[in-house]
This record gives C-alpha cells, sequence and structure tokens, in this order.
C-alpha cells in the first residue's frame, strides 16, 4: 500500500522535481534530463530507449543492465562506473551488505545522481566561462 500523502516514498528515487515547473525553466530542465538519458543509454548499452524517457524508466532500465553486468561481467561494469566518474567509496558501498537496497539499484542510483551532478557543474561552469570571455573570442 502507498501513502496516500506521500505516494512515491516506495520508490527508490525521488518522483521528477521539475514536473511542476512550467515555461522555458521547463524545456531547459527537459534537455539536460535528455542529455543525462542519452549519455546514460549510449555508455551502459541500454537498447531501443528514446533519449526521452522518464527517470523512472531510466533507473528501471538501467538497473537492469547493471543487474546482468554484475551477474556476467563485473570487470567491464566496474570499468564504466569509473569511466562514468562514480566515486570508488561509494560503489563499494553500495555492493556491501550494509546497502539497503540491492546492488543493481544502489549501482544505478549512483550513476544518475554522478551525471546530474556533471551536468549541474557543466551547466554553472559553462555559463561562467562564456561570461569570462571576450568577445572577439566567443563562436
Amino acid at each position: 500500500t502507498t501513502n496516500q500523502k506521500y505516494p512515491h516514498e516506495h520508490l527508490p528515487f525521488p518522483p521528477k522535481a521539475f514536473t511542476l515547473r512550467t515555461g522555458q525553466h521547463n524545456e531547459t530542465m527537459e534537455k539536460e534530463t535528455n542529455s543525462t538519458s542519452a549519455l546514460i543509454i549510449q555508455e551502459f548499452e541500454l537498447e531501443n530507449l528514446r533519449e526521452d524517457i522518464s527517470e523512472e524508466e531510466l533507473f528501471r532500465q538501467l538497473s537492469d543492465r547493471i543487474a546482468w553486468l554484475i551477474e556476467h561481467n563485473m570487470e567491464y561494469l566496474m570499468s564504466l562506473l569509473y569511466r562514468n566518474d562514480v566515486a570508488e567509496d561509494k560503489i563499494y558501498h553500495a555492493l556491501s551488505p550494509f546497502e539497503e537496497a540491492p546492488a543493481n539499484e544502489a549501482l544505478a542510483r549512483l550513476v544518475l545522481d554522478r551525471q546530474k551532478q556533471r551536468m549541474e557543474t557543466k551547466k554553472k561552469y559553462g555559463k561562467q566561462a562564456s561570461k569570462d570571455v571576450d568577445e572577439d573570442l566567443r563562436w
């Protein structure tokens, strides 16, 4: 049963916070989410997925792929996690018996969170860098 006040509390991730926003900001957030999705889809070889996939569906597909990799190719999974700049200590915690969530879900959450951080950093410093560049040098 789900709580009427918090119907999403059973999910291993919060529902999209930006779905309530409107206008240009919502479009920007959607584009960032699509960029994040595209990168994850490509890196983890998730087949037949659109870039505009919901975060919930992306999480499900990614956690299924990670579960398969844990069973069949752990070395490749670790390589993907390092390449996606997921912190090593967080990886080991996700794989430890102390983690409440199943390992595949915990690792999928780490990947999604890290990609969101990367997009935020890119957005933050991309704007700053473009302000610092001389007008004559801008493309």
